[in-house]
């Protein structure tokens, strides 16, 4: 048993001390924008800030979350961007009722947008975010039960202030039967810009 705990503070230390930044822009909710070095956003419990640097070799600071908007990471040539925000969920009201959406609680979250476009964006939420060993960033969301493993995506319009939930997508049994959920969502939230649709 000791052994055991000697092993899992190594391991602890090793994940701790593990810390990848990359290159990046923060953009705060002030406006102000800042370059420098940083650590990927996450979602998870207890992580209210992303580590950052002015350079590679520079002393390490805490920027809290809620003091920032959007962060681009510069990786491998490309340009990866987060948004920081809240979002709504439609649900589906009584009969001859319109539909409504509700603001989630619980504060702001962080985004990969993964289509931003004059027309629409598209981001993901997920838990964590990280690059893998083929250098492909990957969102992931582990149910503690590991029957679940969800990525939630949202779209937003021009002029709309959060974005909206419209699907998952992930393996496990609280994947069954989301096909229907997805084109009674789609179908409302695109009923005024049916051209998006295809």
């Amino acid at each position: 048993m000791k052994n055991l705990l000697v092993i899992i503070v190594l391991l602890t230390t090793i994940n701790v001390s593990a810390k990848e930044y990359y290159k990046t822009s923060v953009v705060f909710t002030n406006g102000e924008t800042i370059e420098g070095f940083a650590t990927l956003p996450s979602n998870a419990m207890l992580k209210s800030s992303i580590t950052y640097k002015t350079t590679i070799e520079g002393k390490t600071k805490k920027i809290k979350n809620n003091t920032i908007y959007q962060v681009s990471y510069y990786y491998n040539n490309l340009e990866y961007l987060f948004e920081r925000n809240n979002y709504t969920y439609p649900y589906k009201s009584k009969k001859n009722k319109p539909n409504k959406k509700v603001k989630m609680m619980g504060g702001k979250f962080w985004f990969l947008v993964r289509l931003n476009e004059p027309e629409l964006n598209v981001y993901n939420l997920a838990e964590t975010y990280f690059f893998n060993n083929n250098n492909v960033l990957v969102s992931r969301t582990g149910n503690i039960s590991f029957i679940i493993d969800t990525i939630s995506f949202l779209f937003k319009r021009p002029g709309e202030e959060l974005p909206t939930f419209i699907t998952t997508y992930g393996e496990g049994f609280g994947h069954i039967n989301k096909n229907r959920g997805f084109r009674n969502r789609a179908s409302e939230y695109f009923k005024d810009t049916p051209q998006l649709l295809i």
